[in-house]
């Protein structure tokens, strides 16, 4: 990994625990401990418990889109991949024909597309399991 990598892998790091400090800031002074101070635990305890699933869900989604764009990166860099986009634009192939290097095509990107899209789904599960579980 160059020094430009690294540089902005901790640019990002950084910036990514000040998010999460703020956010946790956020929900423990503002909903957290005025629960507490109520005497609501069953409250504390649903908010706790929903905060961190919706964050890790959160988490998942992110992990998930970056699949989701590397895969795809990866894939638009392959040769095969390019060279059926470019049969695509040539006017001397036939209607049929396009229609079978489509579907290649449609196949590589849904394959490509697997496992980025997996997390997401899971991180967008666990979301809603954390939004119902801190409303009950």
């Amino acid at each position: 990994m160059n020094k430009e990598k690294r540089i902005f892998l901790t640019i990002i790091i950084i910036v990514g625990i000040i998010f999460t400090a703020f956010v946790f800031w956020s929900v423990i002074t503002e909903t957290l401990l005025p629960l507490i101070n109520k005497n609501d635990y069953r409250g504390f305890i649903l908010n706790l418990i929903g905060f961190l699933i919706i964050y890790t869900g959160t988490l998942i989604i992110v992990y998930g889109g970056f699949l989701f764009v590397k895969n795809t990166y990866i894939l638009f860099q392959q040769e095969d991949f390019n060279a059926r986009c470019e049969m695509l634009r040539e006017k001397s192939i036939s209607k049929e024909e396009k229609k079978q290097i489509r579907k290649e095509n449609t196949k590589c990107l849904f394959l490509a597309w697997k496992d980025g899209s997996r997390w997401l789904a899971i991180g967008f599960f666990l979301f809603i399991i954390g939004s119902i579980i801190i409303n009950l």
